[in-house]
């Protein structure tokens, strides 16, 4: 029954172009849209998790806190490796194994509407937060 923006991250990803961007703007899309009171309770992110080894219910939190994530808003989450590959298959994400235990991959943002229905994905990392709060909004008040 909300607009739902879903990025993929991984919490050890040393790329500021890649996870970290995409959280940095997850930050600033929160603080444009929870200013704007007429949105309560009408939106929400979430960070999902491709390294479910790894990122665990403590480590996601962790990581969450790290951004100042309020969590009324924004989950941090992950599942077993078979849903996730479903998940990011489904949506053209591509995820190997690289050197050192990192995980090479591009970039997904998906936004969907108050029915689940997929209202538009990004592919890449060359979007601005302003952008997807405008899309977010359209569908709020459609």
């Amino acid at each position: 029954g909300k607009a739902l923006a879903l990025t993929f991250i991984y919490t050890r990803c040393p790329l500021p172009d890649f996870c970290i961007r995409m959280s940095n703007h997850f930050l600033k899309v929160q603080k444009l849209l929870s200013k704007d009171k007429s949105l309560d309770g009408k939106w929400h992110l979430t960070s999902i998790s491709f390294d479910p080894k790894f990122d665990t219910p403590k480590v996601l939190k962790s990581y969450g806190q790290s951004y100042r994530a309020d969590f009324a808003t924004w989950d941090f989450v992950t599942a077993d490796q078979a849903t996730i590959t479903k998940l990011t298959d489904g949506l053209g994400l591509s995820l190997s194994d690289d050197e050192g235990g990192l995980i090479a991959h591009n970039l997904r943002t998906v936004l969907l509407d108050e029915d689940g229905k997929i209202a538009k994905v990004i592919s890449g990392n060359e979007w601005m937060p302003e952008e997807l709060v405008d899309a977010m909004k359209k569908i709020i008040h459609e």
